[in-house]
């Protein structure tokens, strides 16, 4: 609800909230949920599902909507082994928009010294945390601990035979993990 609304709702009866009112003009009073009876309510700033206050960069994980490229996030979301995933750009490391259009991160990329900085943390990344032995102590150390689970689940959104295949074989995270840095380091 909006403060306008909020102090008019509370000032039936109450002379001094109603002029209250008068003080906090509808032009100058932000805009916090959806309220269809309010003509100067600006719609496009709230969310939708639960009605908090929202602005450009606080949609889509920090992403303004405008500029999501929901195809790619879907594909390297969905099919983690896809070639698009695996080799994501390291140099230009934006997807739907141009490095252009993320300012502070063109910036620090732009600069040379950055730029090393950048690369090198890159580098330690996929030789000690990005690899095939590291993420399959994780995913069978998770496995060990939810595959009753997983079998036992009646909702569950995949078979325990597909669940499994995500933790070994060629289709699995730690496969992930060890083209993804194979990626980074060329």
């Amino acid at each position: 609800m909006t403060c306008r609304i909020w102090i008019k709702a509370n000032a039936i009866g109450n002379k001094d909230t109603n002029q209250q009112t008068q003080q906090f003009p509808a032009s100058n009073t932000p805009p916090l949920i959806n309220d269809q009876d309010d003509p100067n309510s600006n719609q496009d700033n709230v969310n939708q599902h639960d009605g908090t206050p929202q602005d450009g960069s606080q949609q889509n994980s920090g992403f303004p909507q405008d500029v999501m490229n929901m195809d790619m996030l879907m594909d390297m979301s969905s099919n983690l082994m896809s070639d698009r995933a695996i080799n994501f750009s390291i140099k230009d490391p934006v997807f739907g928009v141009t490095l252009e259009e993320r300012p502070l991160l063109n910036v620090l990329l732009s600069n040379d010294e950055y730029r090393k900085i950048y690369e090198n943390y890159l580098e330690q990344l996929a030789k000690n945390y990005l690899t095939e032995e590291f993420f399959q102590n994780i995913t069978n150390g998770l496995s060990s601990m939810l595959t009753t689970y997983v079998e036992a689940d009646p909702t569950k959104f995949s078979t325990t035979e597909q669940f499994l295949e995500g933790v070994k074989g060629e289709n699995s995270l730690p496969e992930f993990a060890k083209q993804r840095s194979a990626s980074i380091l060329k």
